[in-house]
């Protein structure tokens, strides 16, 4: 088993303890996925999933699909900034904002449009919201967000796993 470890490194890792070697399980991707819940003070609700890539520790870009009062689609782009906080070994607060833009698919959730404006027009989002990192692999996170082509202020809970 060394022997095909010791082929598979790069000529400089060859010269590093067992113990490096085997502490190599611990590096986490930059890929993150989130499902989530949503919630909207223009009584919208729905549920959603991001998959997220972490450029460095403070810039992240994502997409998202969010999916509301079971008949609209919103998939978006995102742009994340965010400044991680350790707070213990095992506890990190990450307060963070964003920006995006969204198409909603589906009829229009403005009230008073008739269905109209909904399903193909560009909406941007921005949004600012909080993780509790909890280790290298879990984030409990919640967020507010202003859709401007749709009413209401949204609320979007849930849980992020890193791979």
């Amino acid at each position: 088993m060394t022997a095909l470890v010791a082929m598979l490194l790069p000529m400089e890792s060859q010269a590093e303890s067992p113990a490096a070697v085997t502490n190599a399980g611990a590096f986490t991707s930059p890929w993150m996925v989130v499902p989530f819940g949503i919630w909207s003070t223009a009584k919208h609700s729905g549920a959603g999933v991001s998959v997220l890539y972490e450029l460095t520790p403070n810039l992240v870009l994502g997409g998202r699909l969010d999916y509301l009062n079971g008949a609209v689609w919103m998939p978006s782009l995102n742009l994340q900034l965010q400044a991680p906080f350790p707070i213990s070994k095992g506890l990190t607060l990450v307060p963070f904002t964003f920006t995006g833009a969204a198409v909603p698919l589906g009829p229009s959730l403005r009230q008073g449009s008739g269905g109209q404006g909904g399903s193909g027009s560009a909406t941007p989002i921005l949004g600012a919201g909080l993780a509790v990192r909890l280790g290298k692999r879990v984030d409990i996170v919640a967020d507010v967000e202003r859709w401007t082509g749709m009413d209401g202020i949204q609320f979007r809970a849930g849980i992020i796993w890193k791979f």
